[in-house]
């Protein structure tokens, strides 16, 4: 059986990390002043066995990297701590261990006021999830403070045409769609496609566009704008998006902006 060149390079890239793994853990072993490296090196082990699909793996790896944190004689950078916590929260939230996430999620959270190198944006993704899983779980309050929250560290961090920031208005504008909160939806989704055309140009095909129009042509419907609707849904046909039908608005994953987990 053929194999998909993605695998492979996953395959190359859990080789190298393993092999680095294995000289750190000896160098640590015999010299505990190596934990703080091999923490780092299990971070990037765990990541790439998560992208692999190996979730009981990479959950070992990750907890093995925290439990160096907590015994190693010289000071873990707090943004590596942070790092783990997040890339861990994402892993379990993936696999379906919600609760579980949410507690590294807030472990992340309540650890980056002691991280300076880190970016805003770092901290606006983890919101961003945090929201998710408040919705799904029905607090719908919790995750319209959560929404706000991640867009005001992607504020800081002077960021514009960045696909993470349309993602979270996007996210917004799904929630309060749900709530009949229509005219503020209009606003998120507006501000979402706005951004997104700056990223992909107005005669750009991303799924992001189709996305937008997709979730626009809904809530002008909602409102009883149908000729705006009927607008957005011509310019969903033009980019071949397929509209799920009955399913509602859409929303992005929990990693705003793609990829297999937080860009960290």
């Amino acid at each position: 059986m053929t194999q998909n060149p993605t695998d492979e390079v996953i395959d190359a890239k859990i080789a190298g990390v393993s092999r680095d793994v294995e000289r750190i853990r000896r160098m640590a072993y015999y010299d505990r002043r190596h934990l703080p490296d091999l923490v780092d090196s299990l971070c990037e082990l765990a990541k790439f066995r998560s992208r692999k699909g190996e979730s009981d793996r990479a959950e070992r790896l990750y907890r093995e990297a925290l439990s160096h944190c907590e015994e190693s004689p010289m000071p873990v950078a707090p943004e590596l701590i942070f790092r783990i916590h997040s890339l861990l929260g994402y892993h379990l939230d993936s696999t379906g261990k919600t609760e579980e996430a949410m507690e590294h999620y807030q472990q992340a959270i309540g650890i980056s006021g002691r991280c300076p190198a880190l970016e805003p944006a770092q901290i606006g993704v983890v919101h961003n999830n945090l929201a998710m899983i408040a919705k799904r779980d029905g607090r719908i309050a919790g995750a319209e403070e959560q929404y706000r929250t991640a867009l005001r560290y992607f504020s800081k961090s002077g960021l514009e045409a960045d696909p993470r920031v349309a993602a979270v208005h996007n996210n917004l504008g799904v929630l309060q769609y749900s709530q009949r909160k229509l005219e503020q939806s209009r606003a998120s989704h507006e501000e979402a496609l706005r951004i997104r055309l700056l990223v992909h140009g107005a005669d750009g095909t991303h799924t992001d566009l189709g996305q937008s129009y997709t979730n626009l042509a809904a809530v002008h419907k909602a409102l009883g704008n149908h000729v705006a609707a009927a607008g957005y849904l011509t310019k969903v046909a033009a980019l071949g998006t397929v509209v799920p039908a009955g399913k509602g608005l859409m929303e992005t994953s929990r990693n705003p902006g793609g990829g297999p987990e937080p860009s960290l």
